[in-house]
């Protein structure tokens, strides 16, 4: 079972938990393992084929080397939103209100695909952010609002992500 390490500005990335931890959305994998990275913060970086997150009771299926992260976009103390990078290296994200995982729908320029989720933030403008690493350090991101839908990805400029 796994809970989530809270890191500033309300975004948790999934961590192991002990046993007795509960939460509205764990992780749960084969083989758990998880990097200490900084003071109070890990990061769960699985190395089996895949692994499944269960977030809001929903569960995804999802890339090794990849990680999931839970957001409080509201920063009221409750999760909103999963992320996470399928086995067929698409973003998938699920908010706590919906039924089921979906692909991220983003305009179609960009590459579409990514090994890990870089960083998730929120502008001082209040819009959202998702950064998406292909390869090495290639990174790519989209911007979005609530209920506003998620921008194009592009390449993230020079010092900007």
């Amino acid at each position: 079972m796994f809970a989530t390490t809270l890191v500033a500005g309300g975004l948790a990335i999934a961590a192991p938990a002990p046993a007795s931890a509960t939460g509205s959305a764990a992780v749960s994998a084969s083989v758990p393992e998880a990097a200490a990275v900084a003071p109070g913060l890990r990061i769960y970086t699985p190395k089996a084929p895949r692994y499944q997150a269960n977030c809001f009771g929903r569960i995804g299926t999802f890339r090794p080397g990849s990680r999931v992260f839970i957001v409080d976009w509201e920063r009221n103390g409750s999760e909103d939103e999963c992320f996470g990078i399928g086995t067929d290296r698409k973003v998938f994200h699920i908010w706590s209100t919906w039924t089921a995982w979906r692909q991220m729908d983003t305009a179609s320029a960009g590459p579409g695909i990514a090994d890990d989720i870089y960083k998730i933030r929120t502008r001082q403008d209040g819009w959202h952010e998702v950064i998406v690493r292909i390869g090495a350090n290639d990174l790519w991101i989209t911007s979005g609002a609530t209920g506003l839908g998620w921008s194009a990805w592009i390449r993230c400029p020079t010092g900007y992500c």
